[in-house]
C-alpha cells in the first residue's frame, strides 16, 4: 500500500505532463488500477549439490547441456539410411548446408561444425524434406520464385519438427530455422489473403515425411522394422582360428569404451577380441612369434573385460566365444653343411627355449644360414658349394648368466645376439626414393624446412604419393592448404601424385583434438604427414610420446624456417628426427630444390628438384683421382 499511495501522488503532481491522463477519460485510480509497479527482491541460492534430501536430477540436467561430441544418433542415421531409393547423395564439407535438386544431393557441414549433434540431424532433416519435393518423388515444383520458396522453406521446416519428434530430438528454438522462418514471412506480403497457407504446408510436411518414413497398414516406420531385426538379435558366436595382428584387436576393441551409445554388435565384437587379446597374453608361450606391445595390453586389460561383462548382463545378450588357435613353432635355423666329396648330409640340432651366447668354433666346413621352422625337432640340410678350406663361426648353446638374465628382463639385448641388418628396410619408388634413400619404419621422423616460397608443400605430397605406390596408409593433414575444400589441396594433388599413390592417401584440413585423433589414426595408418607442425600444437614431448606408442609410423612434418634459421614451434621438435629436409626458397618456382641436411644411414649428397621430381646423384669419381695414403 505504500507504494501505491507514493505512485498516486506522484500521478497527482505530474497530470500535466503524463499524455494518457491528459487526453483520455482515465482517471488517476482507474490508471493505477489498470498499472503494475516492479519491485526488485533479493534471493538466496545455494548450489544444488549442496542441498541434501532433495532430487534435482543434476545428472540429467548435465546431459541435456552436454555440447556436440561428433557422435551420431542411431534412430537420426536409420531414418535416412531408409530414403526410398534412390537415395539423394549427402556430401559433407564447407559452412553451408543445402539441397541442389538439379544434381540431386544434400551439402551438410561436418557434424562436428554444430553445437550439438541435435542442431546437426534437424538441419540435415530439413535438407532431405526439400528432396522429397523433386520431379521424380513428389514432384513440389521446387523454384527459387520468392513467393514458392519462401513457402518450400515453410514446408521444409513443418518437416524437419515432424521428422526430429520421430527421432526423439526434442524441438527448440534455433537461430538458424529463425532465420528460414523469417525469410518466407517477410516474403509473403499477401499472407492475409492465403489463410490456409500454414494448413496446406504442414499437409505437404506430412506428405513428405510419410515419403521418408514408408509406414506399413499398421503404421510401423520402414526404419523401424530394420532397427527391430537388428535389436531382436541378441546371440553373437565368434570363433578365432588364427592369429591376428594387434592393430586390428585394438580397434575392435577401442569401440567398446563408448559403452552407452555402441550397438550390441559392436559391443559382443568388442567383447570378443578383448577375450582374444587375453588369451594370446595368458598363453604367449604357444606364440612365441606373435608381436605383443601395450597395445595387446590395453585391449586384454581386465578391468574394461569387467566393464563389457557388465554392459552385456545389462542387455541381455548372450556371446560365445571359441578359441581353436593351432600353436606356433618356433623359430630355429637351419644350418648347410658342405663336406668336400660328400653326398647328402642330415644334421640333428635339438633346440630348448634357453636364451644362448655366442661361442667360436673353428671347422674345416662351409655353413649357409637361413631361418626356418623346427620340425619334429629335426632340420633337413643339403650340401651346397663346398669350399676346400673353410673356417667359420658356429653358435652354440650355452645358458645366459644371472646377471644377463637379469638385464634381459629389463629390456636390454646381448650386442652379440644383433642380427646382420635390421629388417624391413625399403626404398620409396622413382626419383623420391632416390632422394630419400632407404627408410626404416622404426620411429621414423622426417623434418621437411624451410623459408616461404619454397615448396614445401609440394615435397610432402611427393613423399605421401612415394608411401601411396607402395599401397601404404597415408593420411595427410593440410592445415597449411585448407584441405579437400580448398583448391590449393586439390591443386596440389593433381600436381603431385600418381593414381596409385592417391588411392591410399586421405586428406584433412584440420585436427580439433590433436593428441586424441593421433593415437586413433596411428592404430590404423602407416604414414601420417602434417602441414604444419605448428598449426597441428602438439609438443616436442608429446611427439615422442606417439613415436614411441607406435614405433611402425612413419610421420613426416613440415616446419617453416625464422630469420634466425630456427624453426616455428621450436627447435626441440627436430631434436631426433631420423632425416631432415630443407627447402630452398627461389622466385623461379622451377628451380627450387631439396637438400639434406640428417640422412640417418644414407648419404647427404643427393639433391632433388621438386619442380621437375628429379633427383641428382653425386659424380662418380674416376679411379685415377683417388689417392691412398699407406
Amino acid at each position: 500500500m505504500f507504494y501505491v499511495r507514493k505512485f498516486i501522488i506522484f500521478l497527482k503532481a505530474n497530470k500535466s505532463k503524463i499524455r494518457l491522463l491528459r487526453e483520455s477519460k482515465f482517471s488517476i485510480e482507474e490508471l493505477v488500477g489498470q498499472s503494475y509497479i516492479p519491485i526488485m527482491k533479493y534471493y538466496k541460492i545455494f548450489n544444488g549439490e549442496d542441498v541434501e534430501n532433495i532430487d534435482f536430477k543434476l545428472e540429467e540436467l548435465r546431459k541435456s547441456m552436454v555440447r556436440n561430441d561428433g557422435e551420431k544418433l542411431q534412430v537420426a542415421e536409420a531414418i535416412i539410411k531408409n530414403f526410398p531409393a534412390p537415395i539423394p547423395e549427402l556430401k559433407h564439407g564447407g559452412d553451408r548446408a543445402f539441397y541442389t535438386p538439379g544434381k540431386d544431393y544434400v551439402q551438410m557441414p561436418k557434424i562436428e561444425r554444430f553445437d550439438t549433434e541435435f542442431d546437426y540431424y534437424r538441419t540435415l532433416f530439413h535438407e532431405y524434406i526439400h528432396a522429397t519435393g523433386h520431379e521424380e518423388r513428389l514432384d513440389r515444383k521446387l523454384s527459387m520464385d520468392q513467393e514458392q520458396y519462401a513457402k518450400e522453406e515453410l514446408v521444409a521446416e513443418f518437416g524437419a519438427v515432424f521428422l526430429s519428434a520421430e527421432a526423439g530430438i526434442i524441438w527448440r528454438t534455433n537461430k538458424n530455422h529463425a532465420e528460414y522462418l523469417k525469410g518466407w514471412r517477410n516474403a509473403l506480403k499477401d499472407i492475409k489473403k492465403d489463410n490456409k497457407l500454414i494448413l496446406r504446408a504442414s499437409s505437404l510436411a506430412q506428405k513428405a515425411t510419410d515419403y521418408i518414413l514408408q509406414r506399413d497398414k499398421e503404421g510401423t516406420p520402414l526404419y523401424l522394422k530394420k532397427m527391430k531385426k537388428e535389436l531382436s538379435k541378441k546371440e553373437f558366436d565368434f570363433s578365432f582360428k588364427k592369429l591376428i595382428s594387434e592393430k586390428t584387436i585394438f580397434s575392435h576393441v577401442n569401440k567398446g569404451y563408448n559403452l552407452e551409445k555402441i550397438s550390441d554388435a559392436l559391443l559382443s565384437k568388442a567383447y570378443a577380441y578383448s577375450l582374444l587379446a587375453k588369451h594370446i597374453l595368458s598363453n604367449s608361450r604357444n606364440y612365441p612369434n606373435y608381436k605383443k606391445s601395450s597395445l595387446l595390453t590395453e585391449a586384454g586389460k581386465t578391468s574394461l573385460i569387467k566393464k563389457m561383462k557388465t554392459e552385456i548382463e545389462k542387455r541381455h545378450l548372450k556371446i560365445a566365444v571359441n578359441f581353436s588357435i593351432p600353436k606356433q613353432q618356433r623359430k630355429s635355423r637351419q644350418l648347410e653343411l658342405g663336406l668336400k666329396g660328400a653326398g647328402d648330409v642330415l644334421l640333428n640340432l635339438e633346440t630348448n627355449n634357453q636364451p644362448t651366447i655366442a661361442t667360436t668354433v673353428v671347422a674345416p666346413v662351409v655353413i649357409k644360414e637361413e631361418e626356418t621352422q623346427v620340425q619334429n625337432n629335426k632340420l633337413a640340410t643339403t650340401v651346397d658349394n663346398i669350399s676346400s678350406t673353410p673356417v667359420i663361426d658356429i653358435t652354440k648353446n650355452e645358458e645366459l648368466s644371472e646377471y644377463e638374465k637379469k638385464m634381459q628382463k629389463l629390456g636390454y639385448i646381448k650386442a652379440t645376439s644383433a642380427p646382420k641388418q635390421a629388417s624391413g628396410i625399403y626404398r620409396l619408388p622413382g626419383e623420391i626414393g632416390k632422394f630419400l634413400q632407404n627408410i626404416q619404419p622404426y620411429k621414423e621422423l622426417i623434418i621437411i624446412k624451410g623459408n616461404k616460397h619454397s615448396s614445401k608443400s609440394q615435397l610432402a605430397m611427393q613423399i605421401a604419393n612415394g608411401f601411396g605406390e607402395l599401397n601404404k596408409k597415408v593420411v595427410y593433414i593440410d592445415y597449411e592448404q585448407g584441405g579437400m575444400e580448398c583448391k590449393d589441396t586439390i591443386d596440389s594433388l593433381n600436381r603431385n601424385t600418381t593414381p596409385q599413390g592417391k588411392r591410399n592417401i586421405l586428406v584433412k584440413g584440420y585436427v580439433e583434438k590433436p593428441m586424441e585423433e593421433l593415437k586413433a589414426i596411428s592404430q590404423i595408418n602407416d604414414v601420417i604427414v602434417a602441414d604444419s607442425v605448428t598449426d597441428l600444437k602438439i609438443t616436442a614431448d608429446q611427439l615422442n610420446e606417439l613415436r614411441n606408442q607406435f614405433p611402425e609410423v612413419i610421420w613426416v612434418f613440415i616446419s617453416q624456417v625464422k630469420e634466425n634459421g630456427r624453426m616455428y614451434g621450436g627447435n626441440k621438435m627436430a631434436h631426433n628426427p631420423t632425416k631432415i629436409i630443407y627447402c630452398h626458397s627461389n622466385k623461379n618456382y622451377e628451380k627450387r630444390f631439396a637438400e639434406l641436411e640428417k640422412n640417418r644411414g644414407n648419404s647427404l649428397e643427393v639433391t632433388y628438384n621438386i619442380f621437375e621430381k628429379k633427383a641428382t646423384l653425386p659424380e662418380e669419381e674416376s679411379g685415377d683421382d683417388i689417392i691412398i695414403d699407406l
